[in-house]
């Protein structure tokens, strides 16, 4: 499963890091600039087109388990097991951060739904909705029973979000009637990451027993299952910008399907510990790929 051809897919570029494992990566909205967590409670800010580190910001005691950029990049987001999620200015990096407190879990994901507001997720069972300069919450989602591990939204639609977690369960929410509009129950272990399909009807879950599959919403069922031939957890999954493609991180490689056939086109390695978090850059041309190995690679078209 080497078919980089395929998919035109170049050796990667590496980026390397002192700062331990790498929970989370993500890319800016205007492809400009790539952010990478680490367990070392650092946030580093990457040039995507020189490679080199261009800031640097600690947020001790966070444990940091996930990491965002607003939409202008000029905050970042972080939240980690001490359940609380930081917001940095990175055109004031002396500024104090907007410290967001009210789950009682850990942070497990956050993401921006505009400059002001952000959503999390959390180990207290919880989604919760803030106006970031307020420091209060809007609306908590309640209705897991379990830690609430993945969110995910389209930036052109964020009305509608996913969660998943370890209830086994999946859930379409309403941003605008706090309400859930849907719950699906066909996964058979913890739900590690969810992934919107960029038509808003499907979903991708990565389970911790190693499957992955695709839901159709209006169906309200699994319509694809993508059956790796390893038992690794499904860490991270993100579809292609066209929906052509699924990206499944599980051990040590990320996997690439094809979405609709449900047949695997190549298999990403060359990380030596688990591939944790999978960002796409805006215009869908690289993807990156962040690991236990402290180290980024991207790969692109």
């Amino acid at each position: 499963m080497s078919s980089h051809v395929s998919l035109g897919l170049q050796h990667p570029r590496v980026l390397k890091t002192q700062l331990g494992k790498i929970p989370k990566v993500d890319w800016s909205s205007d492809g400009k600039y790539i952010l990478s967590a680490s367990e070392d409670d650092a946030l580093l800010v990457w040039d995507a087109h020189t490679y080199n580190k261009l800031a640097l910001f600690q947020v001790p005691s966070l444990w940091i388990m996930t990491c965002a950029f607003s939409p202008s990049a000029e905050t970042i987001a972080a939240g980690g097991l001490n359940n609380n999620c930081k917001v940095i200015s990175t055109e004031r990096p002396d500024a104090e951060p907007v410290e967001l407190m009210g789950h009682t879990g850990f942070i497990s994901s956050c993401k921006y739904i505009d400059e002001n507001r952000l959503l999390t997720s959390s180990g207290d069972k919880t989604c919760i909705a803030w106006d970031i300069r307020r420091q209060t919450p809007i609306t908590k989602f309640e209705g897991h029973s379990g830690d609430v591990m993945a969110l995910d939204f389209l930036p052109e639609n964020p009305n509608l979000f996913i969660s998943g977690g370890c209830d086994k369960t999946s859930k379409v929410w309403d941003l605008r009637t706090s309400s859930c509009c849907l719950t699906i129950s066909d996964n058979k272990s913890d739900i590690n990451s969810i992934s919107f399909f960029p038509s808003k009807t499907a979903f991708a879950t990565g389970v911790e027993d190693g499957s992955t599959k695709c839901f159709d919403i209006r169906a309200k069922a699994a319509i694809f299952e993508y059956p790796s031939q390893l038992s690794n957890p499904v860490t991270s999954v993100r579809f292609s910008n066209s929906g052509k493609f699924l990206f499944a991180a599980t051990g040590n490689v990320c996997e690439v399907w094809d979405s609709a056939a449900a047949t695997s086109v190549a298999s990403l390695s060359g990380h030596e510990n688990r591939v944790s978090s999978i960002t796409l850059s805006p215009g869908g041309t690289a993807l990156a790929t962040g690991s236990w190995d402290s180290t980024i690679r991207l790969w692109f078209t």
